[in-house]
């Protein structure tokens, strides 16, 4: 491949630490970070097909390491975003509910995926 992999995911890595810093709210950096790795996403896929790999090892780690790594990050984002859009306005004990709701899914949905 044309760089590494290893700057694959320090370049995310940076990116995400910065998007924190600057980011205005969870909802902002949500959205920042998901058209960001859908961009890296893409970039890789069209490195691949073109491309290919220099060794076996190389595919063999891409495939195991890098690609789980920036999907699993948009995953995670997705699902921030989902939850951020979804929550009622206002405080109180409707909003704690929610928050309290969504966190028995994803504790359940991380038990199930184990």
């Amino acid at each position: 491949m044309k760089y590494s992999l290893h700057k694959i995911i320090d370049d995310v890595s940076q990116y995400e630490s910065k998007i924190v810093n600057e980011a205005s709210g969870s909802l902002d950096e949500a959205l920042k970070m998901i058209s960001y790795l859908q961009e890296v996403l893409i970039a890789l896929k069209a490195s691949v097909v073109k491309e290919g790999f220099d060794s076996e090892w190389e595919e063999i780690n891409f495939f195991r390491n890098v690609k789980p790594g920036v999907l699993g990050k948009l995953i995670y984002y997705n699902k921030v975003y989902r939850i951020e859009c979804a929550c009622p306005l206002g405080s109180g004990k409707i909003y704690r509910n929610y928050f309290s709701n969504q966190i028995k899914e994803l504790k359940q949905e991380f038990e199930e995926n184990i």
